[in-house]
């Protein structure tokens, strides 16, 4: 399974085609950390497939808009808060869950102790 050929090449299409892949198998989460003695919190995005020509597709649309992204198995992971800001800006998912849990990591310290 992979992303159309005649989505691909239209750049409104391809981007209304990720938006949707998000909406449905993406997700949003915090990740909490130690580092130097303090504990961190990070906000992060992911995508998962089965497909590898899906994930790929994926990844393709992110790389050209400049969104720095990883690869672990089944999941693109989105990190970098640059990057985070970039997707929602770009992509402007429709699922308010996403955008809610973003707002509520931005309104907060990210260093915790």
């Amino acid at each position: 399974v992979r992303i159309p050929n005649w989505i691909r090449e239209d750049h409104d299409f391809y981007r209304a085609c990720v938006r949707g892949l998000f909406d449905t198998d993406g997700g949003s989460f915090t990740h909490k950390h130690w580092v130097g003695g303090h504990k961190y919190r990070h906000f992060g995005l992911t995508y998962t497939s089965a497909s590898r020509p899906l994930l790929k597709d994926f990844r393709d649309f992110l790389n050209f808009e400049g969104i720095k992204n990883g690869v672990a198995q089944e999941n693109i992971f989105i990190y970098k808060l640059d990057s985070v800001k970039r997707f929602f800006d770009v992509v402007r998912p429709n699922n308010e869950k996403h955008m809610r849990r973003f707002r509520k990591h931005l309104a907060c310290p990210t260093r915790l102790i």
